[in-house]
């Protein structure tokens, strides 16, 4: 954070990040190194739903999202440029990542993504054999020829 000009709201102490900014101070070695970020996280209940914040750069209704997946922490992005994050926010989000939850997250997500593939493959399975089954047997000339007596 310490080479980083950002746009702070004087009312509310919200910031506005661009792209850019975002994912330097949320990268994991920008975290590491800065000894002011304390590892220790609670996860808190995610905020009443508030209504669309409209983006800083273009003005259109920017996405809610939950950092992380799972850390309860919902931030306001807009996907080109950049998101809006409320009163300490920013430091939530350093102390989630420094308490290694990035990483459980990225872990679950790895599992979850494993255990996907793990069906796909069952699925795929079951479909070469049912394809070599109906392949193998012939069952439309055998349904045709044999029960209603057409010949092809």
């Amino acid at each position: 954070m310490r080479e980083q000009e950002l746009d702070l709201c004087p009312e509310c102490d919200g910031l506005w990040l661009d792209v850019p900014e975002f994912k330097i101070l949320t990268t994991e070695a920008d975290v590491y190194r800065d000894l002011s970020v304390k590892p220790e996280f609670i996860r808190q209940p995610p905020p009443a739903g508030e209504g669309y914040l409209p983006c800083a750069r273009c003005d259109d209704l920017m996405n809610r999202r939950n950092f992380g997946t799972f850390s309860g922490i919902m931030i306001d992005s807009c996907g080109d440029h950049g998101c809006w994050l409320d009163a300490d926010e920013l430091q939530h989000i350093r102390a989630f990542i420094a308490a290694g939850k990035w990483e459980e997250g990225q872990d679950k997500e790895l599992i979850r993504q494993a255990n996907r593939m793990r069906e796909l493959s069952t699925h795929v399975s079951d479909l070469e054999f049912m394809q070599k089954f109906l392949h193998h047997w012939d069952w439309k000339r055998w349904l045709f020829k044999g029960i209603w007596g057409f010949r092809l």
